[in-house]
């Protein structure tokens, strides 16, 4: 292996049983690929599963912060980082890395997947004829450029500060949109 390139500590691919959830029990969410974007979670289409079916889908490996959820089926290579405020469980066609964080810091290895495994890049990679797909093997020998800690801690802070500012210009674009809106409904 070339010096400074390391594959992600650990993969483990996650699985999802298709039985219903009874009402009255609490529920909680089941991740899909639906729900992962390039870099954030998408809520819009949320799969609910029981108690014990979360319990079952995390008995391996829970979903932990810092973990990354990754598509590797589908629209493979779309990935997030889990949050701390996050208590989910993963579907089938989603792969987990857990990371050592003393050598791997969330953020940068998540800019590193989505940038390795962008479909033009992979698609000699990918299997299947119904639905394309990478092999959990290919994951784990993906080799990632690891450089110093300290690096990696300046382009987290880099992408949270990038994080912030678009939310910010999302947010002044939607007041803009509202202002815009009733200042022609004042009109007319």
């Amino acid at each position: 292996m070339q010096p400074g390139i390391k594959p992600p500590s650990r993969v483990q691919q996650g699985r999802c049983s298709m039985r219903a959830v009874p009402t009255p029990e609490r529920v909680q969410i089941c991740v899909r690929t639906s729900n992962l974007g390039k870099g954030d979670w998408i809520w819009k289409d949320t799969r609910r599963i029981s108690d014990d079916d979360f319990l079952e889908r995390s008995r391996r490996a829970p979903l932990e912060p810092g973990d990354i959820a990754l598509s590797r089926e589908g629209t493979v290579g779309i990935a997030a980082i889990v949050a701390s405020d996050m208590e989910v469980c993963m579907d089938q066609r989603l792969a987990q890395l857990k990371l050592d964080a003393s050598r791997l810091m969330p953020e940068y290895l998540l800019a590193q997947l989505l940038y390795l495994l962008k479909p033009e890049r992979i698609s000699h990679a990918m299997t299947g004829s119904t639905s394309k797909h990478i092999n959990v093997k290919d994951l784990r020998e993906l080799k990632v450029h690891c450089p110093p800690i300290d690096d990696q801690h300046d382009f987290e802070k880099f992408c949270k500060s990038a994080k912030k500012l678009r939310s910010r210009i999302c947010m002044l674009g939607h007041k803009s949109d509202t202002l815009s809106h009733s200042i022609q409904a004042a009109l007319f």
